[in-house]
């Protein structure tokens, strides 16, 4: 099984040492890495990596405008941070970021998981972002019980087949659910989705 290709961007030495620590022995490799946002193109260009993780505590460059230049280029987006403001975990998610992990309650095994399932193509969020979700979906009656399952797990980042296993349903259930939930609230992208759930937790 060929390795996931990642690219690394942090102006921490620990922070690059540490993961480059953690992804030794496990399908991951750090095939670059820079602290200089002014470099991640050209280096992503030249690594082709599969996986973009991005530190932005410590940058005063916009993150945002980063991704959107990164996106087009089919490359998955993970962003590590301390910070949980709703407002930036909702730009990020739709400028294109498929994760978004808070450095606070990173474990090993969470940041590996994160990588394989962004590079697979679904979404991750840090638990603390999804136990949010969860508290204000419990008293919502604008949902199904299963909508608010969909959205529960949409929210912290799991892909359809997982969701699928999760609630003892078929795939094409799931997508049902999820297009159904797209037009209720009025958005056409999942992105778009997590990132509305989201913003509704953190206004409880």
């Amino acid at each position: 099984m060929s390795s996931i290709r990642v690219l690394l961007l942090s102006n921490d030495y620990v922070v690059h040492t540490g993961l480059k620590s953690i992804f030794e022995g496990n399908d991951i490799k750090v095939v670059g890495n820079t602290s200089s946002t002014e470099n991640i193109w050209p280096i992503a260009h030249r690594v082709k990596p599969e996986v973009v993780l991005l530190d932005i505590d410590g940058t005063e460059d916009d993150p945002g405008a980063m991704l959107q230049r990164l996106h087009p280029e089919k490359i998955a987006i993970l962003v590590m941070s301390r910070h949980n403001s709703t407002n930036r975990v909702q730009h990020l998610l739709e400028a294109g970021a498929l994760g978004y992990i808070l450095t606070s309650e990173t474990t090993t095994e969470m940041i590996v998981a994160a990588v394989r399932t962004v590079a697979g193509g679904g979404q991750w969020l840090s638990p603390r972002l999804g136990a949010q979700v969860v508290r204000e979906l419990r008293g919502g009656g604008r949902f199904t019980q299963r909508e608010r399952e969909v959205l529960r797990l949409l929210a912290q980042g799991r892909p359809d087949k997982h969701i699928a296993e999760t609630m003892a349903t078929s795939e094409r259930t799931v997508r049902a659910h999820t297009r159904k939930l797209k037009d209720k609230i009025g958005v056409e992208k999942r992105a778009e989705l997590v990132a509305w759930t989201i913003e509704q937790a953190y206004q409880k």
